[in-house]
């Protein structure tokens, strides 16, 4: 499993040292690594966090929608995650001065969500909103604090795209 080499490595630990923390023995790291066993989840993510390491688990496969606006929508939440993820302070600075445009409005409860999501702790849980289609998550994101993190040629590119698929 790549994961866990690149776990290991990240951590700048030995095959040895990171199977002490796992465990396991090292020859199942070994393993672990060649993709000939797999690891325990649960384990694995305990062992991430001791590593100071966080683990995001994404679906790997979503269904596509045949809905022209939902497929922009989502194409437009993946670019702000894109986003996100190589610029965090500017995403976060935008984020923070919308909700304060916004601070008056009606939307009170979305607004305190938005909030709590912006903080840089709640990052993983801010991209699984942002990339992971859920009927839960359809209002808050329709109050979306993100104008202005998707530039305008991104946008007519992301809505060329969403034409064509």
């Amino acid at each position: 499993m790549e994961l866990v080499s690149q776990l290991r490595r990240l951590a700048g630990v030995s095959q040895a040292e990171f199977a002490t923390r796992f465990g396991v023995s090292q020859p199942a790291v070994s393993q672990y690594e060649s993709g000939r066993r797999s690891p325990n989840l649960n384990a694995f993510v305990e062992v991430a966090a001791r590593l100071r390491r966080r683990v995001i688990l994404v679906p790997d496969r979503i269904v596509p929608s045949n809905d022209r606006s939902e497929r922009f929508s989502r194409l437009l939440y993946m670019r702000i995650a894109e986003h996100l993820v190589s610029d965090p302070e500017r995403v976060r600075r935008i984020g923070h001065r919308n909700l304060e445009r916004f601070g008056d409005m009606t939307w009170t409860p979305y607004l305190k969500e938005w909030q709590r999501l912006l903080d840089p702790e709640n990052e993983p849980e801010l991209l699984s909103v942002l990339c992971i289609p859920d009927p839960e998550t359809t209002g808050l994101l329709s109050s979306s604090p993100f104008a202005g993190v998707v530039s305008n040629p991104e946008r007519l590119d992301l809505l060329e795209r969403s034409r064509l698929s």
